[in-house]
């Protein structure tokens, strides 16, 4: 169980930072 919630906790943060990184790059 607690793989999960780090997983959905990780992609919860790598969501927002990946765009911001897409956004920075383009």
């Amino acid at each position: 169980m607690s793989q999960v919630y780090i997983c959905a906790y990780l992609l919860c943060l790598a969501s927002p930072l990946g765009f911001d990184i897409l956004n920075s790059e383009k």
